[in-house]
């Protein structure tokens, strides 16, 4: 019973920290790890992530590397990209990732905090080299599209037969 209680204690505490590091509520910080439970957002820095024992952590479903969005809120940047699946072009990219490519204002922020990004990515434990090309949703004319390029933090278009790789995104419910 008193282990019970201890570590009760110690996920509570545990908790409560890493909620304090990303400002003392249950609200998003950027670059942090922004995770949903029953219904609710809340953003983890590293050290409190890591601090999560492995059997609370499979609790959360990961968002990703929170981004704050022109608009206010947030979006999450995912740990992992479409490396397993290589490299594709613009129009499969539609096809396989419709709804989950960066907009155009997105992939715009994504470069101008694309190392504050990698550095998350990295350290929450998503790709060791998150600093490729990526896709987003915006098609710029009937034969190219805008993509991301978060190794020099730059936005540009490609040809849409050209390949490149697939950053996901999504939205963060705000709590």
């Amino acid at each position: 019973m008193t282990i019970r209680i201890l570590r009760y204690v110690y996920l509570l505490l545990t908790i409560a920290i890493a909620m304090a590091s990303c400002g003392g509520r249950q609200e998003i910080g950027p670059y942090c790890l922004a995770c949903i439970r029953d219904g609710r957002t809340t953003c983890f820095t590293v050290d409190g992530w890591e601090a999560l024992p492995e059997d609370e952590k499979h609790r959360y479903g990961i968002l990703g590397v929170a981004v704050p969005d022109s608009s206010g809120g947030y979006f999450a940047v995912g740990l992992h990209d479409s490396g397993s699946e290589g490299f594709i072009d613009w129009t499969r990219a539609q096809e396989l990732y419709a709804g989950k490519l960066p907009t155009l204002s997105q992939a715009r922020r994504m470069a101008a905090c694309h190392r504050e990004i990698n550095a998350a990515i990295k350290a929450f434990g998503g790709d060791a080299d998150p600093e490729w090309l990526y896709w987003t949703a915006a098609g710029a004319d009937s034969a190219t599209a805008w993509y991301v390029d978060m190794n020099y933090g730059l936005v540009g278009t490609n040809v849409r037969c050209n390949t490149s790789r697939i950053r996901p995104v999504s939205s963060v419910p705000l709590p």
